[in-house]
């Protein structure tokens, strides 16, 4: 028996081909590794929005992640009417015009790769990218082209028997990517497929161009085929029964084996071996893309972005602490100094400093967020209003060098000034520079059933039935079942009956070499992982449950389909302030298109890939309670006029009046305190001092609910219980908070007391303990924290 010969698939979607694509990026990085091919490029129409998560998941393992799309070019004659605004038409609309595959075969590619596609997607209409071949003018160094398969101008003009036609395409194409365009077989057993590769492999010849196979893949694995019919019935708003030839014909669309390929292109090895080829090509991988920041102009006095800072740092020093200034205040600022020189961070903090100084002298009122309170630079900068030095915070819960990322600093502007900050951001760096951050928007439990129900056929009333039982954020991974609903059995679409990969939902729960688990606002879990391992004897009777409401094999399909789609991209939003700035041009960086705001534009990326590849973000969010404020001093003004104006930083924190109005829970309207667990808890603690407060807004969360800590806090406040210490090391820590810990602060100083973990072990505690795969961290620091334990002399048995 012949070596098969290697392959790397070089044209396959991800679920971020919105509604198109049937696997997480990360599924296909799993599957192609299982597979044994060289390579994958993930080829996302239109767009670069999966390429980050793929690109680290095949980090460590020996795939190639080429970094490709798949771009809609414009016709002579557009298929549909459109005009220059950015909003998208209510129902999408089928349509029938030819694509063009670009991957990225080095950085100047990838560059030229991101600019095609911001070209594109600001011609038109979000969601409706129009490219033009002459757009490639010029743009076309380090790509490789791939000719589109079915849908390429290439294969459209063959399909239409047009020779001619396709040659003079082909040529075209060639010149633009000298040495660098394939023509691209596929071969999915349909009828047509035969003649088209004879056609494809002559027109090579003739034009003196190479060419690959490709499986066009929409998703890793054949069982997820009927999951890309329904996600294509939900885009073009129509059912399994209804959509026709919208649906592909067959299940062929998946990413297949190197052995599998080989015996469709029995006759045209070379096509396989090409592929290995491009694959080898192209050295450019998205994990090793790091933005830079922008060159903030400095002083002619000052020799350098640091020393620009410390400048800053130490004015700033002069006008918020006494002088001389104190000893225990300069070593900080020295500290933090220090830190920020050696991650090369001077130029950022003096981005976050120009935006906080703006505000001000546009007189908008801001204030910096989360964890920047706990650097005394963010202080003396007037970044933040709370002094981290007398409150005793940690800075490594804020920065630190063995995290090695950028710090994320949000600050929240009166909501009605916020737009007047933005635009100064825009007018700094340039729309060439700047963007706002994107916001994948994911399916949940309802719109799942929603969306899936409508493409199965199911009556808005059977639709409604199940979704209102449902919370809004409720996944069906932790759905506790659901009533039996009033309604008659619903019967599979034939199409659907009648497949013979139908299991009639048999096989329900999700495995660990494919599913994956929902979505959290912040990231997905990787692939197979589940969060509640523990629940998992119980997931047979749940599913029983949820089978109810509209009975037997559907309602068996429905669940298996919704907790499939359960945390699958939808569509893409905006942040709601997240801002981008880089150095380099932005379309060149990242992918740009219009968001659903007008005169918006966002990258194609959120948060978190942001930071996976260390480009610049900032938070700039509209706080409406800083709004109350800003009306609040404006008020003083005009009845004060002879006293000064009042600051953030210069608002009593003594006023018994008001803290008897907290002790009477009269805290309807006021930020942090309104609701109803907070109504309920004040009048219990009775804050009498800013720290009670701290403690009041920190006790109602997730963390000391979790542990158990409130009634123990509460008894001891009211002096109903003796306050004890877990060890006598830890009573400076917890003296406070009466031997409850409440804080992030204090779980990392316990360690650093209890353990001997530095600061920067404490903060990878802290971190381990919110992570969402929190279970395998917390295993591999509990030996480090029980064994520092001992040795400072404390009992392994406590």
């Amino acid at each position: 028996m012949a070596d098969v010969p290697e392959y790397a698939e070089l044209h396959c979607w991800s679920n971020f081909s919105f509604l198109e694509g049937g696997s997480h990026p990360e599924e296909l990085v799993s599957v192609g590794v299982t597979l044994g091919l060289r390579g994958v490029a993930l080829t996302d129409r239109d767009g670069l929005y999966g390429a980050v998560r793929f690109s680290k998941a095949a980090v460590g393992t020996a795939l190639a992640a080429l970094c490709g799309a798949e771009l809609t070019l414009e016709t002579e004659r557009p298929e549909r009417v459109r005009d220059s605004r950015p909003a998208r038409p209510a129902k999408e609309v089928p349509t029938d015009s030819p694509r063009l595959v670009l991957i990225a075969a080095d950085k100047i590619g990838y560059g030229n790769l991101a600019s095609l596609i911001s070209a594109a997607q600001l011609r038109g209409r979000k969601r409706d990218a129009r490219l033009r071949l002459d757009d490639l003018d010029g743009r076309t160094d380090g790509l490789i082209a791939l000719s589109g398969g079915r849908n390429g101008l290439v294969e459209k003009a063959l399909l239409r028997r047009d020779a001619e036609g396709a040659a003079v395409v082909g040529a075209r194409l060639r010149d633009l990517f000298p040495g660098r365009f394939y023509l691209e077989l596929q071969h999915h057993m349909r009828p047509e497929d035969p003649a088209l590769l004879r056609a494809l492999v002559a027109l090579a010849a003739r034009l003196g161009v190479p060419y690959v196979a490709t499986n066009g893949a929409a998703y890793a694995s054949r069982e997820d085929a009927l999951l890309a019919d329904v996600l294509t019935c939900v885009k073009y708003t129509t059912t399994l029964e209804q959509a026709g030839t919208l649906l592909r014909p067959n299940h062929e669309y998946h990413l297949k084996s190197p052995a599998q390929m080989a015996r469709l292109f029995a006759e045209f090895p070379h096509a396989l071996r090409n592929t290995v080829a491009v694959a080898e090509q192209c050295t450019f991988r998205l994990d090793k893309l790091h933005g830079e920041f922008p060159l903030f102009p400095i002083p002619p006095d000052e020799s350098s972005p640091q020393s620009y800072l410390r400048t800053l740092v130490y004015r700033g020093a002069m006008e918020r602490y006494p002088q001389p200034l104190p000893e225990k205040v300069e070593r900080q600022l020295e500290y933090e100094l220090g830190i920020i020189a050696r991650m090369r961070l001077a130029g950022y903090f003096l981005v976050v400093w120009d935006i906080a100084n703006a505000a001000r002298e546009l007189r908008v009122l801001a204030q910096g967020r989360g964890s920047a309170a706990n650097s005394a630079v963010c202080y003396t900068l007037g970044i933040t209003a709370v002094d981290p030095i007398a409150h005793d915070l940690l800075f490594e819960r804020f920065l630190t060098e063995e995290r090695g990322e950028v710090p994320d600093i949000d600050i929240d502007f009166a909501h009605q000034d916020r737009e007047k900050v933005i635009q100064y951001v825009y007018g700094r760096y340039g729309r060439e520079h700047a963007a706002m951050t994107a916001e994948v928007i994911t399916y949940r439990t309802r719109s799942a059933i929603r969306d899936v129900g409508k493409a199965l056929g199911l009556t808005l009333g059977q639709i409604d039935a199940i979704v209102h039982e449902y919370d809004a954020r409720e996944s069906l991974g932790g759905a506790l079942g659901v009533p039996q609903a009033a309604t008659a059995p619903a019967r599979l679409p034939p199409s659907v009956a009648k497949r013979r990969d139908f299991d009639a939902g048999s096989n329900l729960v999700p495995s660990r070499d494919g599913d994956v688990p929902a979505a959290t606002p912040g990231r997905l879990f990787t692939p197979g992982f589940e969060s509640a391992d523990e629940e998992a004897p119980h997931r047979a009777d749940r599913d029983d449950a949820l089978r109810g409401p509209v009975g037997g094999a559907m309602g068996a399909l429905l669940l298996r389909l919704c907790r499939r789609i359960d945390g699958f991209p939808r569509h893409m939003g905006i942040h709601s302030g997240g801002m981008v700035i880089t150095r380099s041009p932005l379309v060149a960086v990242a992918p740009v298109e219009w968001a659903s705001m007008r005169d918006r534009t966002i990258v194609q990326w959120d948060k978190d890939d942001l930071a996976d590849l260390g480009l610049i973000k900032i938070d700039l969010l509209g706080l409406g309670m800083l709004s109350l404020l800003r009306d609040a001093f404006a008020l003083y003004a005009r009845r004060y006029p002879d006293r000064p104006p009042l600051a953030l930083n210069e608002i009593p924190q003594d006023d018994t009046e008001t803290y008897a109005m907290l002790q009477r829970a009269d805290s309807i309207g006021v930020f942090q305190v309104e609701s109803r667990a907070q109504m309920s808890m004040l009048p219990r603690l009775r804050p009498e001092n800013f720290y009670d407060i701290v403690m009041q807004v920190a006790i109602i969360r997730p963390g000391p609910i979790q542990g158990d800590m409130i009634h123990p806090f509460l008894r001891r406040r009211n002096r109903l219980e003796e306050v004890t210490y877990p060890h006598p090391k830890l009573e400076p820590i917890l003296s406070r908070t009466l031997g409850v810990p409440l804080f992030q602060e204090q779980g990392m100083r316990m360690a650093m007391e209890a353990a001997g973990f530095t600061a920067s072990e404490a903060d990878q505690l802290r971190r381990a303990m919110g992570h969402k795969r929190s279970r395998e961290r917390m295993a591999e620091i509990y030996p480090r924290l029980v064994e520092g334990m001992v040795q400072n002399g404390i009992d392994r048995a406590a």
